[in-house]
């Protein structure tokens, strides 16, 4: 019996971590894919009471996750959404030691449940 692992589209996973963020992280309302005045487009943003907000960054691929280290909101942290921040992708394609300091991690299992 050969066991076939479910690949996710960007859609789908934007749809999951939009229900995470609303479900999990405190958010009255959130968005997918908002796009800022300063250019940056976040996969999910929820934005809760007291200035709270938690930007989701959903990626596909490992490819996919380097190259967002080289956007200029990666760069200059200060400059992009979200206090709380987050990349979203299926489990084991991101490991928690890739991370940039103070981003968390959500995975995303082969039937789509999201876990922080």
């Amino acid at each position: 019996m050969t066991f076939k692992m479910k690949i996710f589209t960007h859609k789908e996973l934007i749809l999951i971590a939009y229900r995470w963020v609303l479900k999990n992280q405190s958010c009255g309302c959130a968005f997918k894919e908002l796009v800022s005045v300063s250019g940056e487009i976040a996969d999910v943003i929820g934005f809760g009471s007291w200035g709270h907000s938690v930007l989701v960054e959903v990626k596909v691929s490992r490819s996919d996750f380097l190259c967002d280290k080289k956007k200029p909101f990666r760069i200059n942290p200060e400059q992009g959404m979200g206090k709380l921040r987050f990349y979203c992708c299926p489990t084991g394609l991101i490991k928690i030691s890739d991370l940039p300091v103070g981003w968390g991690l959500v995975y995303v299992n082969e039937q789509g449940k999201a876990t922080c």
